[in-house]
């Protein structure tokens, strides 16, 4: 689990560097990242679009991995 403190909304590529630098770290410590969970705020999904998420995708690839990081979306939040 990762939290970044913000003063104001972090951009939508600041937000997906971030997503991707927090996996690699992981990845570099035999932690395989298999989902990002969050809620759908605009940036978030934004974000997660960048790095291959779709309506008709729900994972994406990148460098690095052998398997595909999986969205979830917070339930809570959906209802």
């Amino acid at each position: 689990m990762s939290y970044f403190l913000t003063h104001n909304t972090v951009s939508t590529q600041q937000l997906s560097k971030l997503i991707i630098l927090c996996i690699q770290q992981l990845n570099a410590v035999d932690l395989n990242v298999r989902a990002v969970v969050c809620d759908q705020a605009a940036t978030n999904v934004a974000a997660l679009k960048q790095l291959g998420f779709s309506d008709t995708n729900c994972a994406f690839s990148m460098g690095g991995l052998n398997h595909q990081v999986y969205v979830v979306f917070d339930v809570p939040h959906m209802m």
